[in-house]
C-alpha cells in the first residue's frame, strides 16, 4: 500500500455495478478525493 495514496471507501454493491457500466446514483464519488476520482471514475471490469 502507497502511504501517500488516497483512501477511497464507497458502497460495495452501488461501486460493483459502477465496474460493471450500470446505473448508479450520482452522487456515488461525492466523497472520492480529487486525486482519486478519474481513475475511479473510469473504472470498469466485465463481468
Amino acid at each position: 500500500m502507497n502511504p501517500g495514496a488516497p483512501v477511497v471507501t464507497l458502497p460495495a454493491v452501488e461501486f460493483l455495478r459502477h465496474l460493471s457500466g450500470r446505473v448508479v446514483p450520482a452522487d456515488l464519488l461525492a466523497d472520492v478525493p480529487d486525486a482519486a476520482r478519474p481513475g475511479v471514475a473510469s473504472a470498469r471490469v466485465t463481468f
